[in-house]
């Protein structure tokens, strides 16, 4: 299968795989699942290299999901615009506005590049959405989220923009929570954000919650709390921090 985020630490691994590595081991010192070997940390950092190359073989290929399909044209004959511009800039060219099938659900969705380079942390719309949900010092904004959702850039999963814990939008517009931060979850949850994901600290949202809830108590946080664990969050879990 081909890498969608690939990260690497002498081996190359598909991102939300070794999230969910992290978040299954917990435990203190994480071992990798090729070497056995303790990680020296759980930094993850996006392996553009092999990225750019999947990219270029799937337009190359003319990959569309579906097994021994091929991009229009006569047999033996490479796929319009192959042969041109083989260089990075030729590359970003070629691809831009391209769309790629990505499994999102138990079905096939469809991103563009713009999409998928959106969800490199530090890109710029990373930076906005996570401002959005109030990545200190911003606070979760209602009124700036909305309009990134519908963005052409958005990949229409929230769970497709991690941090370098494996942390969701979600995490952060709990807390320190104001007015925006339960209808914000609410509309996060509606647009594939998952409640119980763990990063790879091993914490979900509820963990977050109950520790800003004890480090700045409001009144705001119990809604958002039976929200989350109406939605699937274990009731016992302990605050983070």
């Amino acid at each position: 299968d081909l890498h969608l985020k690939p990260i690497a630490d002498g081996f190359v691994y598909e991102k939300e795989a070794i999230c969910r590595w992290f978040s299954k081991a917990l435990r203190t010192e994480t071992k990798s699942p090729m070497t056995n070997s303790a990680f020296p940390d759980r930094r993850i950092v996006p392996c553009h290299t092999i990225k750019a190359m999947c990219l270029a073989w799937k337009e190359e290929n003319g990959y569309c999901g579906i097994p021994g399909a091929q991009a229009e044209g006569a047999e033996g004959e490479e796929p319009a615009g192959v042969s041109e511009g083989r260089g990075a800039e030729g590359l970003r060219s070629r691809l831009r506005g391209v769309a790629f099938p990505v499994s999102q659900g138990g079905y096939e969705a469809e991103q563009t590049l713009a999409q998928i380079n959106s969800t490199v942390p530090g890109s710029p719309f990373w930076l906005e959405i996570y401002e959005a949900c109030g990545k200190l010092p911003a606070a979760p904004s209602l009124v700036k989220l909305r309009p990134l959702l519908k963005s052409e850039e958005f990949t229409g999963c929230a769970d497709s923009y991690l941090d370098h814990n494996g942390s969701t939008l979600l995490m952060y517009c709990v807390g320190p929570a104001n007015e925006d931060s339960l209808p914000m979850i609410m509309l996060l949850m509606r647009h594939g954000a998952d409640p119980t994901h763990r990063n790879a600290l091993g914490q979900s949202a509820l963990a977050y919650v109950r520790a800003w809830s004890r480090t700045e108590p409001s009144e705001l946080y119990g809604p958002i709390e039976e929200a989350l664990i109406d939605a699937g969050c274990d009731p016992t879990e302990a605050a983070c921090f």
